[in-house]
């Protein structure tokens, strides 16, 4: 096991005693580390959940949009994605969820998260009779 994986495994433990300030440290330096991991971008994912579980909406969107824009072909990408979108259009409405998705479409077009880009503004669309 290497040491992100331990400090990983770790930090899931701390999450599951409630000591999330520690879990949060561990998941920000896995999350850091150079080179990029195979734990590396699920760190980031869970560094944005916390943001997100405190209320923290601004620094977890930006984490969520982080892992999107530089990770497009890692799973969490695609569940980044569907909480950017649900928060966008919870909060601020589709019409600013649909900017986002057409940005990414524009950026991530050939990609497996680019079908997920289409499949998000299709829905939105036909929501609107479009």
């Amino acid at each position: 096991m290497d040491r992100d994986e331990a400090e990983h495994r770790a930090a899931l433990s701390l999450l599951h005693e409630a000591r999330v300030d520690e879990a949060l440290a561990l998941f920000e330096g896995i999350a850091a580390r150079e080179p990029v991991s195979r734990r590396t971008v699920r760190a980031m994912f869970e560094v944005a959940r916390i943001h997100r579980t405190r209320g923290e909406r601004d620094l977890a969107l930006a984490g969520f949009r982080r892992i999107v824009d530089e990770h497009p072909a890692d799973g969490q990408a695609s569940r980044s994605l569907r909480i950017l979108v649900g928060e966008l259009r919870g909060i601020e409405g589709d019409d600013a969820a649909l900017e986002l998705l057409r940005a990414l479409d524009t950026a991530h077009h050939a990609t497996d998260l680019g079908d997920d880009v289409l499949t998000y503004e299709a829905e939105i669309l036909r929501a609107h009779g479009q």
